[in-house]
């Protein structure tokens, strides 16, 4: 009895496997690059001896100082609203309203990029309710008991829930 064939969708791309093996063997037999080298004027140091690979430099973002943030429209991408974790967004979402007191319809367009304190933000769609008008909102949600209580430009936030005393599972006091 002759092997059953297998469904069209693996049978039009049966030829790859041998490709794919092929392609994964030539790379993994490819030679590495070189070590540091004293020639490379990247890797010289100022006596001219190379570094090794832990002494170059890393780059890493420094977060910004909060008063040269504080000269951006709060809300902003370079002064996001900070918050703890999306509990904390969804709450300050939630206690925002337009000057006429009504909620704003809002969606998460997702991560923006790094902030001025060197955390990926979360950009938020807001839609003013009376007007139609959007705006984008940047929060960033990695500052942990950190609870905002000014309003963005154009809209007022509800009073905050006062915190819950009793502890949730990390021990720490809940917060909005």
């Amino acid at each position: 009895m002759p092997p059953r064939p297998l469904p069209t969708p693996f049978r039009t791309f049966a030829w790859l496997a041998p490709v794919c093996t092929a392609g994964a063997w030539l790379a993994a037999c490819a030679p590495l690059p070189a070590g540091p080298d004293a020639d490379d004027p990247a890797l010289a140091t100022d006596d001219g001896t190379a570094q090794s690979p832990a002494e170059q430099p890393v780059w890493v973002i420094a977060p910004r100082d909060p008063e040269e943030t504080e000269r951006y429209a709060l809300g902003s991408p370079d002064n996001p609203i900070r918050t703890h974790e999306p509990a904390g967004q969804q709450a300050y979402l939630a206690r925002l309203r337009n000057l006429q007191g009504n909620p704003p319809a809002y969606r998460r367009i997702g991560p923006y990029g790094v902030g001025p304190y060197g955390y990926i933000l979360d950009a938020y769609e807001l839609t003013n309710p009376d007007t139609g008008e959007t705006a984008t909102l940047y929060l960033d949600m990695y500052h942990p008991g950190y609870r905002e209580d000014r309003p963005i430009p154009g809209y007022q936030l509800l009073p905050a829930e006062p915190t819950d005393p009793r502890p949730n599972r990390a021990g720490q006091a809940n917060r909005p």
